[in-house]
């Protein structure tokens, strides 16, 4: 059975580079619903939403350069700020 895709624009096995909290590690697209805390793994998927969002706009304009990566503060509901960077590999 096929599983459907975890973000729109990506394959699930599409590898990535996740950097959370300062602590960097290689994973898939799929990859990221086992990150262990519930925080990190919202705070990466929020990214990688972002970028396939960013990624979209670069072809829909035809942009040449068609972004890689994305980072930012992710702020939870009590307030923490987590820092997140995801690069396609």
């Amino acid at each position: 059975m096929r599983t459907p895709t975890f973000i729109r624009g990506f394959k699930n096995s599409q590898r990535i580079r996740v950097i959370v909290d300062s602590v960097g590690f290689y994973t898939t697209v799929a990859g990221t619903a086992d990150i262990c805390t519930h925080h990190h793994a919202v705070a990466t998927q929020m990214a990688l939403m972002n970028l396939a969002h960013s990624r979209r706009e670069a072809e829909r304009k035809r942009d040449p350069e068609v972004p890689v990566g994305f980072g930012f503060n992710y702020t939870n509901v009590d307030g923490t700020v987590t820092p997140v960077q995801v690069n396609l590999v």
